[in-house]
C-alpha cells in the first residue's frame, strides 16, 4: 500500500515536472496547489519546483525566497543551489550568483559538473571582478543556534557562508569537504567525531566553547590537536577547562558573546515593583536562593511581583516552588508566564531582571534587560565580577533587596554598559578577524 502511495506521489511530480519543463507554469502550479500537502515532507523538491515556477512567471524575488527556504535544510541540494545562482544572474548580483554556482558544482555529480562551470566561465564574463570566496561552514545540533544568527549575517559578503544542521554524522565530512573553516558551536559530540576524521588534517576547525560543556565528559574526548582555535566565551570558563584538558595556549582565544541592542526597545524606565526572572528553572539558576529573596522583598513591601518566563526541567524544583509559595502565602505575588519566544516584547513591563544562578558564562538574558534600560540583580555566581559591574553584583539576601529598595536606577548607564562592552557588532568584528587570521595561517 505504501509503495503504490509513493508511486502516486512519484506520478503527479513527474506531471508537474513535464509541466515546468515544457514552461506551462499556470497549469503546474494548479496541480502543485492541490497536492501541496503531500510533498511537504520533501521541502526541498517543493522549494525548487515552486522557484521555478517563479522563475517562469519572472518573479525573481519570490523564486528567491523559496530556493533560499529549501537551503535552510537542504544546504547542500544541488538543484537549489544552481537555481538561486541563476536567480541572482537574472539580479544582475554577479557575486551571489558566482558564489552559488561554485557551490552548485561542488554538489552536482561528475557528469553535471560541466554546466555549473559553463554558469561560472559566462558570470566572469559579465563581470570580472567576481572572485571565489573562502568558505566558512557553521555545524551544530538541531535548537542550538541561537547564538549563530547575527554571526552569521556578519560573515556574509566576505566569506561563503553555509550553516549546517547536523541530524546525522554524514552531514559533518560534508561540509568539512565544502569548507575552508569548520565551525563548530558547541563542544560535543559534532566536535569530538570531527576532531578524529581524516578530513580533521586538512581543514580548518574552530571550536566555541560555552559553558555547560566545561562540565562535561565532552572537553576529555575531544582531539584537541586537530583544533586550530577553541573560543571561550569567558575567562572563567577558558580556566575551568584549562585546568581539566591540555590545549595549546595559542588557540585559545576569549570572545564574549554580542547583543544586537537594536533588536532590544530601550525606554528609560524608574523604579518599581515588577521583578522579571528569565531561563529555565533547575538546580544550576539557583531556584531557592530566587525564592528566598522574593520572600525578603515581599516582607518589605508587598507591591512587589516576581514575573518568571521559563520552565521547570526537574519536578522536585517545582513541588518544593508549590510548597513554599503555600507556606510564605506568595500566591500573589509570583507569576509563571510559561517559556517566551518574544522576550522584548514580554520584558516591557519589568523594572528589574534578578539572577540567582550558580555560574553563567554571561547570562545573555541579563544584558538583552539591560540593553531595554532595565536594572540587573545579579548574583555573585562564579565569573559574575569579570562581567558585570561590581554595583550590579549581590552576594547575600540582604545585599539583593537593598539594591531593589535602593534609589539608584539609571536606565541609560544599563544600556550604556551593554553598548560598550558587548556590542554584537564589535564582538563579530573580532571573531571575523580572528576567522581571517585562521584561514591566512597555512601552517
Amino acid at each position: 500500500m505504501q509503495h503504490e502511495n509513493l508511486a502516486g506521489i512519484q506520478k503527479i511530480k513527474q506531471s508537474i515536472e513535464n509541466l515546468v519543463n515544457s514552461g506551462n507554469a499556470t497549469e503546474a502550479k494548479e496541480i502543485l496547489k492541490k497536492y501541496k500537502g503531500i510533498f511537504l515532507e520533501d521541502s526541498s523538491w517543493l522549494c525548487a519546483t515552486n522557484a521555478v515556477i517563479c522563475i517562469l512567471e519572472n518573479d525573481y524575488e519570490e523564486a528567491k525566497k523559496q530556493l533560499q527556504h529549501g537551503l535552510e535544510s537542504s544546504p547542500f541540494n544541488a538543484n537549489l543551489l544552481f537555481n538561486l545562482g541563476y536567480v541572482y544572474e537574472q539580479l544582475g548580483e554577479h557575486q551571489l550568483a558566482y558564489d552559488y554556482y561554485i557551490d552548485a558544482e561542488y554538489a552536482l555529480n561528475q557528469n553535471e559538473k560541466k554546466i555549473a562551470k559553463e554558469a561560472l566561465r559566462n558570470i566572469q564574463q559579465l563581470d570580472q571582478k567576481v572572485i571565489k570566496k573562502k568558505a566558512i561552514a557553521f555545524i551544530v545540533k538541531p535548537g542550538m543556534d541561537s547564538f549563530l544568527e547575527d554571526l552569521i549575517k556578519g560573515f556574509k559578503g566576505e566569506y561563503r557562508v553555509k550553516k549546517v544542521v547536523v541530524k546525522e554524522t554524514s552531514q559533518i565530512e560534508q561540509a568539512m569537504k565544502w569548507s575552508d573553516v569548520s565551525w563548530f558551536e558547541w563542544c560535543d559530540e559534532l566536535i569530538i567525531y570531527a576532531s578524529k576524521t581524516n578530513l580533521a588534517s586538512t581543514r580548518k576547525i574552530i571550536c566555541r566553547l560555552h559553558s555547560y560543556e566545561a562540565f562535561t565528559n565532552s572537553i576529555h574526548a575531544v582531539k584537541w590537536t586537530a583544533v586550530d582555535k577553541v573560543i571561550f566565551v569567558a575567562e572563567h570558563i577558558r580556566e575551568i577547562v584549562g585546568k581539566q584538558v591540555r590545549i595549546n595556549e595559542q588557540r585559545m582565544e576569549i570572545v564574549a558573546n554580542g547583543i544586537n541592542e537594536e533588536k532590544f526597545k530601550y525606554a528609560t524606565r524608574k523604579k518599581g515593583y515588577n521583578i522579571a526572572y528569565v531561563g529555565y528553572i533547575n538546580y544550576k539558576k539557583g531556584p531557592m536562593l530566587l525564592l528566598q529573596v522574593i520572600k525578603a522583598l515581599v516582607d518589605k513591601d508587598s507591591r512587589f511581583q516576581l514575573h518568571i518566563a521559563g520552565q521547570f526541567q526537574d519536578i522536585r524544583d517545582q513541588l518544593y516552588f508549590q510548597q513554599m509559595i503555600q507556606e510564605w502565602k506568595l500566591q500573589k505575588n509570583i507569576n509563571f508566564h510559561g517559556w517566551q519566544d518574544d522576550i522584548d516584547k514580554w520584558l516591557e513591563d519589568k523594572e528589574f531582571l534578578i539572577s540567582t544562578s550558580l555560574l553563567e558564562s554571561q547570562q545573555l538574558s541579563i544584558m538583552e534587560a539591560m540593553a531595554k534600560g532595565i536594572k540587573p540583580v545579579i548574583h555573585n555566581f562564579y565569573g559574575a565580577k569579570n562581567i558585570y559591574p561590581s554595583q550590579y553584583v549581590w552576594s547575600t539576601i540582604n545585599e539583593a533587596v537593598e539594591m531593589i529598595l535602593e534609589n539608584e536606577y539609571d536606565s541609560n548607564e544599563y544600556r550604556g554598559f551593554v553598548q560598550r562592552r558587548y556590542s554584537a557588532n564589535d564582538m563579530n568584528n573580532r571573531l571575523l578577524k580572528l576567522i581571517r587570521e585562521v584561514v591566512e595561517n597555512e601552517n
